[in-house]
């Protein structure tokens, strides 16, 4: 009989350790992005840049407009700019904005260049913003839907209001109320809407 021979049987070998995944960090970073973004609690300084370039009509001509529109914001308390240069129909760079050949021209082109002022965001127990609105829904669009007041805008500026209560009693009450602008109370009323609700079944 034929002597038998047996294969030699490879040792086995371990898989190189895999290199430790970065994932988890980057989702760890999106998630406290998001955390500052909705002006919790824990939010500190931050700062969000914003341009934006087109034309406008103002006094029957085409101007050039480029705008800089940044948000500062520590903890709820942000605000936002509009720091704007005009370009006239001759492309020539104008002053508007710039004014500052007196104390009331002066102030007036300072406060243009705060856009708003506002108070945590929306859905917030307490949020309320001040100055230029935009974006804003009532009653499931039925009230009003993308509601803004930047309609004149460059050529009259508004100083509305939206003010939000939510969730402030055991029922779940919410109230809300716009005002597209303030200084129309001398001239008749300014467009006002209102919203209240209540959620007693809520989870």
């Amino acid at each position: 009989t034929a002597p038998s021979t047996t294969a030699p049987v490879p040792k086995p070998t371990s898989a190189p350790a895999a290199a430790p995944s970065s994932k988890p960090a980057a989702e760890a970073t999106k998630s406290d992005n998001a955390a500052d973004a909705k002006g919790g609690d824990n939010a500190g300084f931050a700062f969000q840049p914003g341009a934006a370039f087109g034309t406008t009509t103002m006094n029957g001509q085409t101007w050039t407009r480029l705008s800089f529109t940044p948000e500062i914001s520590f903890g709820k308390l942000g605000v936002g700019f509009n720091i704007e240069l005009f370009l006239d129909q001759n492309q020539n760079l104008s002053s508007r904005g710039w004014d500052f050949d007196n104390a009331r021209n002066g102030t007036e082109s300072v406060l243009r260049k705060i856009d708003y002022v506002r108070w945590d965001h929306p859905g917030a127990t307490f949020y309320a913003r001040l100055g230029t609105l935009e974006g804003i829904g009532l009653g499931y669009g039925l009230v009003a839907a993308n509601y803004g007041n930047k309609d004149r805008y460059p050529d009259y500026k508004e100083l509305g209001a939206h003010v939000q209560l939510n969730d402030i009693t055991g029922l779940g009450l919410d109230f809300e109320t716009v005002v597209n602008n303030l200084q129309d109370v001398q001239n008749g009323g300014p467009f006002t809407a209102f919203r209240a609700g209540f959620r007693p079944f809520k989870p």
